[in-house]
């Protein structure tokens, strides 16, 4: 199973008063995340980078001979990835947890600044995504599930309504990945916090992420006990 990393930064390399010798190509040095946030450094030729189009905040492996090779890149949702996002979301959840066709459409309308896709660049199929409902409200509730009209742009906190990942893309680290480029995302747009209900066997992966567990959620989603966490940006 390959091993993922998201780019979290690519910094050129100072090569001091004397430069860079002349048979030298030029390198930078190249931040990597692991799926929990922990990182790890590594040189690579600037001029191949480019060449490979790989970027900030891709995800990348390693290959045998030391070189990164771009495997998945984020973008916004668009309304034409709505109904592949509507199968994603059937496939990963039982029908009483998953969200209606309805109102999956309606977030991929109106709260596309909050949703976010992974994409695959080989075959263009969309891996896994995040979506979430802003809000200035503090505590999560059953309408964010159901009422589009309870998301507020501007709002200073992101209820995660969703977090998938294809079945076949699975146990690779992909979702925690996500979560970090979402964090990401969500701290750029002026977001303060990010909160989110899962069953109790999740719980464990949420830490890990430096979520806090509140203990019970008001929700009662699907006829399940839901934990609610949140994490401060």
């Amino acid at each position: 199973m390959e091993k993922l990393y998201r780019i979290k930064e690519i910094i050129e390399m100072d090569y001091g008063c004397e430069g860079r010798p002349e048979n030298e190509k030029a390198q930078v040095m190249v931040v990597l995340q692991g799926s929990l946030g922990s990182e790890k450094c590594i040189k690579q030729e600037d001029d191949y980078l480019y060449q490979k189009n790989i970027s900030e905040h891709d995800l990348v492996n390693i290959s045998a001979d030391g070189k990164l090779e771009k495997k998945y890149v984020f973008r916004n949702v668009q309304e034409e990835d709505a109904q592949e996002i509507i199968e994603i979301e059937q496939i990963c959840f039982p029908p009483h947890e998953a969200c209606s066709p309805k109102n999956m459409t309606e977030r991929v309308q109106e709260a596309s600044d909050s949703f976010m896709v992974l994409e695959d660049v080989e075959n263009k199929n969309i891996v896994g995504f995040i979506n979430g409902i802003a809000t200035n409200e503090e505590k999560f509730r059953d309408e964010f599930f159901t009422d589009i009209s309870t998301h507020n742009c501007s709002g200073v906190n992101v209820m995660i309504t969703g977090v998938d990942v294809r079945p076949e893309y699975e146990k690779r680290g992909i979702a925690g990945l996500m979560m970090l480029e979402y964090q990401f995302r969500s701290k750029k747009k002026g977001r303060k916090k990010l909160v989110l209900t899962n069953l109790d066997r999740l719980t464990p992966f949420y830490e890990r992420m430096g979520f806090v567990d509140l203990g019970i959620a008001e929700s009662n989603w699907g006829g399940e006990e839901w934990h609610e966490m949140e994490l401060q940006l």
